[in-house]
């Protein structure tokens, strides 16, 4: 469309729209149509892609920005995160060590002769009036600094005699709470033998107490050292070097307060009391580590903050210096892409052009020459012109394309059969494969490694196939050893089939091993978790069925940690061992028992009812009244039971694990040898 006939259909327009009562809307968005199509067709596809490349252009600007402001953003918190969980884990660790150090200063007092020599001459028995003896300095009954320097600075040492009565304080502040100088039995069982943590008027103290004993085995004295967990104690539990990050120790209440700061880069920003929810809007807050320690009776975790403002402005920064770069790399981009577009567009009519003189020439059909507007448009017309021509002669190649297809795939059939045929021997002769013929006249051995198999198991009258297409066949060889043949027929020939005979008694036997180990335990040789749950679940069918009850016996090792811990691990595998045998040598062949993972076991029993049950559970634990011998050393090993009755406390499998496991700790807790569950 020229200008002129443009200019016509606008005053086309025009007068239709000062003919209101003429009107007509479809004949008025037929003619707008026609207008846009021909503006279409005329206009360039070089001005056309540079519209379109910079409306794209800006549009892709913007969602750039943004998508890399987020993904910068995220990257940088995913790294932070990561730093600073890495520390909070090394904090944690710092922190249970420094913990257990406590219990370790009890156990190098006992150690030193001056400390029980100065016991053994009180005479406490005889002296009714208590009268509490303060040191501002370490006493004599210290170990000397040059050793406990190797452990750590107690905050107090208190010596306590055979009545659990405070006669010696040591203390470097000089003030005492009160509780403390009056320890109650129960703080003195809880902290004998290991460090404790617990709250001494409305304070978090760590606690480790140790009765002593005289060469006659009389109970002397209690020595007991306390440490307030406050910023001294948490400076040197913590020893953080990292000055970016903040560590908080925090109570896991509804809303956690930041109790103390151990280090941060602005001490200000975090004050003690804060609101661990109220910093999570100015603070990155992760590393939200638990402080799992089994002797304590109140829970903390260490937490790493830094501040958000950070990561905004480390991104903003980024993102400034690559926009820069784009505003730089953008007439770069328009320049090449004007020099490809005048590239492709020249590439366009040259094709057009083949078109029209392969029309001419070839096929004979005239047409007119190359016009202007878009190089598509009229590359797509005058293609669509010459597919018209072609259609014709298309039809007839197709047909005969298919019959040349369906002769030469006959062909390649032939072909085919006849290479198997002749890899099929020799591939087997390679692989050991044997190769036998069935046919009017019996069985024959068509290879080497046939006859071999033969040979071996007696003949070929052994190998038994009738007609099967796959089966495995177990035989004994002469020798009396068993063989597996699997034996598979694949179907080549009409007249006569083939079988192909392989010995796989070996993969059998492996693959025989690779189940049962796993479903049994590696160090024991007791069923593991995966087995244990079938047969739970096996149980649980039968119950259901037959109305049957059963129980389910959860059992842990007690104190197994502190044998790993002192003992060793070696020592460990052998209790664990020494368990699991002793706990099989009690039940039934149709019970089952299985070490479940660490030092915990489970027995299914089939029981009547609850009574049966707890008779069963005195046996397993009569047999741990013995001791358990390592390295020539008598080891007293306890265990903990918990009792789940099928379906009384539990009708499917994970109730039944998860009520029997709550009444092990039950029993753990309370010292009981073991627990039914009841409901708790």
């Amino acid at each position: 469309m020229t200008n002129k006939d443009f200019c016509k259909s606008l005053k086309y327009v025009e007068k239709k729209d000062d003919e209101p009562a003429t009107r007509n809307p479809k004949l008025e968005t037929r003619n707008m149509k026609e207008i846009i199509q021909n503006l279409n067709k005329r206009t360039p596809l070089t001005i056309k892609m540079s519209v379109v490349i910079v409306i794209l252009g800006v549009l892709a600007w913007i969602a750039f920005d943004y998508m890399q402001s987020r993904a910068f953003k995220n990257i940088f918190q995913a790294q932070l995160f990561e730093k600073l969980t890495h520390q909070a884990i090394e904090d944690r660790i710092s922190f249970n060590q420094h913990i257990r150090k406590h219990h370790q200063l009890v156990a190098l007092f006992f150690t030193q002769k001056n400390f029980s020599n100065y016991v053994e001459e009180q005479m406490w028995l005889q002296d009714d009036a208590i009268q509490v003896k303060y040191h501002r300095r370490p006493p004599a009954w210290f170990p000397p600094a040059s050793i406990q320097r190797a452990f750590i600075q107690p905050h107090c040492v208190l010596l306590l005699d055979a009545q659990s009565r405070v006669r010696e304080v040591y203390s470097r502040s000089g003030t005492l709470s009160p509780s403390l100088l009056q320890p109650s039995s129960l703080l003195l069982a809880k902290s004998r033998g290991q460090s404790f943590l617990v709250n001494i008027d409305d304070a978090p103290y760590v606690v480790a107490s140790d009765p002593y004993a005289d060469s006659q085995g009389r109970l002397r004295a209690t020595l007991m050292v306390a440490s307030p967990i406050n910023d001294e104690f948490l400076i040197a539990a913590v020893d953080s070097s990292d000055p970016g990050h903040i560590v908080a120790l925090v109570a896991p209440e509804e809303d956690p307060q930041v109790l103390k700061v151990v280090t941060s880069s602005n001490l200000q920003e975090v004050p003690a009391g804060s609101s661990i929810e109220s910093l999570k809007s100015r603070y990155l807050v992760t590393g939200e580590e638990f402080f799992d320690y089994g002797a304590s009776d109140i829970y903390i975790r260490l937490v790493s903050f830094i501040s958000a403002e950070e990561v905004d402005l480390l991104t903003k920064s980024i993102i400034s210096s690559q926009q820069k770069q784009r505003i730089y790399a953008a007439p770069v981009f328009i320049i090449a892409f004007g020099l490809l577009m005048f590239w492709i567009t020249r590439r366009i009519e040259r094709l057009t052009r083949y078109i029209i003189e392969f029309s001419q020439n070839k096929l004979g059909v005239k047409q007119e020459g190359l016009e202007k507007g878009d190089q598509l448009y009229v590359l797509e017309s005058r293609f669509h012109r010459l597919t018209e021509d072609v259609l014709e002669s298309r039809e007839a190649l197709i047909r005969e394309a298919e019959r040349r297809l369906v002769l030469e795939k006959e062909r390649i059939e032939m072909l085919e059969k006849e290479r198997q045929l002749s890899l099929l021997h020799s591939v087997t002769e390679i692989v050991g494969v044997g190769v036998m013929l069935k046919s009017n006249g019996g069985l024959q051995a068509a290879n080497k490694p046939m006859e071999n198999f033969a040979e071996v198991c007696g003949g070929l009258s052994v190998f038994d196939i009738k007609d099967a297409q796959s089966l495995e066949l177990n035989l004994l060889d002469k020798k009396g050893n068993k063989h597996v043949f699997d034996v598979s027929s694949p179907k080549i020939l009409k007249e006569k089939k083939i079988f192909l005979v392989q010995d796989v008694t070996k993969i059998k036997a492996h693959t025989e091993a690779l189940e049962y180990m796993a479903v049994h335990d590696a160090l024991t040789g007791l069923p593991n978790r995966i087995l244990l749950y079938d047969r739970l679940n096996q149980a649980i069918l039968a119950g259901q069925r037959e109305r049957k009850p059963f129980a389910l016996l959860m059992i842990d090792v007690d104190r197994f940690k502190d044998i790993n811990d002192t003992l060793g691990h070696h020592a460990g595998d052998i209790v664990l061992k020494q368990v699991g045998a002793r706990l099989e040598s009690v039940i039934r062949q149709a019970d089952t028992i299985a070490r479940i993972g660490g030092d915990e076991f489970a027995i299914l029993l089939s029981v009547p009812d609850i009574e049966v049950a707890k008779e069963m559970t005195h046996r397993l634990l009569s047999t741990m009244k013995q001791p358990i011998i390592i390295d020539g050393n008598n080891l007293y090993v306890k265990i903990s039971v918990g009792i789940a009755l099928y379906p009384v406390h539990g009708e499917d499998t994970d109730a039944l694990m998860k009520r029997s496991d709550v009444a092990m700790y039950v029993a753990k807790r309370g010292q009981s040898g073991f627990s039914v569950y009841n409901g708790y």
